[in-house]
């Protein structure tokens, strides 16, 4: 089963319907999902990193909220970071010089066979000679 793992800056695209042809795209994943065709997974770092996106990406606190709300029920699997993925991302992290927190997601893709689904990009174009990785790219 094809997978792909979501980043912060897809999934917050998606939530506030920055990009149609982005939107379309993820829409179309989670119907695949629930039709048991693709596995759509993240780490659970992504829970902090969409509050944070939006606490800067918004102008209200409601609005934050509510946009949180609407990613709380995303059907996406998240997936535990364990030591040794923790210990690839701060290696792959220092060689592309990017973050860990955005290279986690390119571990975790690389681990579990996936694709992982930014609009990132700065992170794609430092990082895309690892593979696993498609750039998404936004009208902005």
């Amino acid at each position: 089963m094809k997978a792909y793992v979501l980043d912060a800056s897809v999934v917050i695209c998606y939530i506030q319907e920055e990009d149609e042809k982005i939107g379309q795209k993820i829409a179309r994943l989670f119907k695949e999902q629930k039709a048991g065709m693709v596995e759509l997974l993240a780490p659970r770092l992504l829970l902090v990193e969409v509050g944070n996106g939006l606490r800067f990406s918004v102008d209200t606190q409601d609005q934050a909220l509510a946009a949180y709300r609407v990613f709380s029920r995303l059907p996406l699997s998240y997936q535990e970071m364990t030591t040794e993925v923790c210990g690839q991302a701060i290696s792959q992290a220092f060689q592309f010089n990017t973050t860990v927190y955005d290279t986690v997601y390119h571990v975790l893709a690389q681990s579990r066979s996936a694709t992982l689904l930014t609009c990132d990009r700065a992170y794609f174009q430092k990082a895309k000679q690892v593979g696993s990785i498609e750039l998404l790219e936004t009208k902005h």
